[in-house]
């Protein structure tokens, strides 16, 4: 019995201490990754923006309205696709993270502190 509560013991020790180091070894790049994608995508919208405000100014003539909108459908054309590339990153890093780091860690808690007891029980009889 008290070989087996000390094995036990140590062995949810180890699970514990796994549950808990998710965030550390999983959670942070997972966030860093959804902060790169919500910078590019600030950059993509900012640019975006910031051309199709330019375009919409261009002088008239020699532009006219056809052109120009001609011009803004290839911007469009050309943003949208990378924007909705890093709204979809950025959903995806972001599901159930915060859930999952929480409840790893109330499980690592738990399993050690688990552990610990089986292992004093053990040391004790």
């Amino acid at each position: 019995m008290r070989a087996i509560c000390t094995i036990a013991g140590l062995v949810l020790g180890i699970v514990g201490a796994w549950g808990l180091a998710y965030e550390i070894l999983w959670g942070f790049p997972r966030r860093n990754k959804k902060e790169t994608h919500e910078s590019r995508l600030n950059s993509l919208r900012e640019s975006a923006s910031y051309l199709e405000n330019s375009i919409r100014n261009y002088p008239r003539p020699p532009y006219d309205d056809e052109e120009i909108e001609r011009i803004l459908k290839e911007l469009h054309d050309h943003y949208d696709p990378m924007i909705r590339k890093e709204e979809d990153k950025i959903a995806e890093y972001s599901i159930g993270h915060r859930e999952r780091a929480f409840n790893r860690a109330l499980l690592g808690i738990a399993l050690l502190t688990l552990g610990f007891i089986l292992q004093i029980i053990g040391a004790i009889h």
